[in-house]
């Protein structure tokens, strides 16, 4: 496929078909055989002769006429909502460009079904089978797979009597019908996809995770030094938040019984009544034992208090 080059600036740059002669040169010299030509442009002619299609732009309009072909079970807004999916269109597309480049070995069968199928009449989709078939079978070596040349083809039917011949058409009616709500499922599959692909990065956009928030954020904007990673400890019933501080030593309130000797015994520590005149030191005197000069605390009860002991002035 080729651009068109002489569009005015500001419009969309349209397509053509690459020339006949061309192409069928192309194929011929890349795998040495002209019955790949002959195929791939036999195919290639039940699209570029379509009604609807035309040689310019020949896959994007086939894309569309093939999305909105499968859809159409589904009513007139599955029609509407096929012929706008542009990942669905997009794939189609490049899927009929590559089937019909020089890298391809003619067209895939079950595109070539699908071409069949929703491009030609109803009362010509036998004959073109066969033709396109015997066409697959020189390009390729074999028939293509699946493809019972003694069913589709020109075979003797028995007389109508019998029952054979409705049985088989019915059948095929049958199997056509259901390649067709294939197609429209699979269409519908991919449209879905495509719509939640767009959900997903709306939502991303608009609203990253919360994973994501917390470490993004830098610590300047933090409160505290542990706020991106742990929560702050909660009140009881949706209560705010309860910052808790260190209590000061000083501050507490005795709780024991015991507190009262406790405190008795530390205002009597050091004090040993009034002081008296230091005399010559006589090594033989012993001093007084820790037990005569201080009470014993821990009993849980004020102890009396020492009679040799008393409190100085303030």
């Amino acid at each position: 496929m080729t651009n068109d080059n002489g569009v005015p600036p500001g419009r969309r740059r349209r397509h053509r078909l690459t020339d006949r002669d061309r192409l069928a040169e192309q194929l011929t010299r890349h795998w040495g055989d002209s019955e790949v030509a002959a195929y791939a442009l036999a195919v290639r002619d039940l699209v570029e002769q379509h009604v609807r299609i035309g040689p310019v732009d020949t896959w994007r309009r086939a894309a569309v006429e093939l999305a909105c072909a499968q859809a159409r079970p589904h009513g007139e807004q599955a029609v509407q909502r096929a012929g706008k999916d542009e990942s669905n269109l997009r794939r189609l597309r490049k899927k009929l460009s590559w089937n019909f480049g020089v890298r391809s070995r003619g067209p895939r069968w079950p595109l070539v079904e699908l071409l069949v199928r929703h491009l030609v009449p109803a009362e010509e989709q036998r004959e073109t089978r066969i033709r396109l078939a015997d066409l697959h079978r020189a390009a390729r070596g074999r028939y293509p797979k699946g493809f019972r040349p003694d069913v589709l083809g020109p075979v003797e039917v028995p007389a109508a009597e019998s029952g054979e011949a409705v049985l088989v058409e019915l059948l095929e009616r049958q199997k056509a019908e259901l390649r067709d709500r294939l197609d429209a499922s699979q269409a519908e599959n991919l449209r879905l996809r495509a719509d939640l692909a767009h959900l997903t990065d709306r939502l991303w956009q608009v609203e990253p995770p919360s994973d994501e928030v917390g470490r993004s954020s830098p610590p300047s904007l933090r409160s505290s030094r542990n706020e991106g990673h742990f929560g702050h400890p909660t009140g009881l019933d949706g209560d705010p938040p309860v910052r808790r501080k260190p209590s000061r030593a000083d501050l507490v309130a005795p709780r024991s019984s015991g507190a009262a000797g406790v405190t008795f015994w530390l205002e009597g520590f050091g004090h040993d009544g009034p002081r008296k005149t230091a005399g010559p030191v006589d090594r033989h005197t012993p001093s007084p034992r820790p037990t005569d000069r201080f009470p014993q605390p821990g009993t849980g009860r004020t102890p009396a208090p020492n009679t040799a002991w008393r409190r100085p002035p303030a």
